[in-house]
């Protein structure tokens, strides 16, 4: 729910800076913030970068954005 993302997301954002954090989210607002982001197709690597370099170079990045109304 969106009460416990919003706890989340401020739990890791307090860390940030000391740990390295490995998150898995299908809600591209927990990791709009990260230094980097991996998208995975089939299970493999398709692209590397952060989350304003992937709107653009990624066009399936690009689309999960546009899709979760997130621009």
């Amino acid at each position: 729910d969106s009460e416990t993302e919003k706890q989340i997301q401020s739990n890791i954002e307090s860390l940030h800076g000391q740990y390295t954090i490995l998150i898995i989210a299908h809600r591209l607002s927990t990791i709009k913030n990260v230094n980097k982001i991996v998208v995975l197709q089939k299970g493999r690597i398709k692209d590397i970068g952060s989350y304003h370099e992937l709107i653009t170079a990624s066009n399936s990045f690009g689309r999960m954005v546009e899709i979760q109304n997130l621009n």
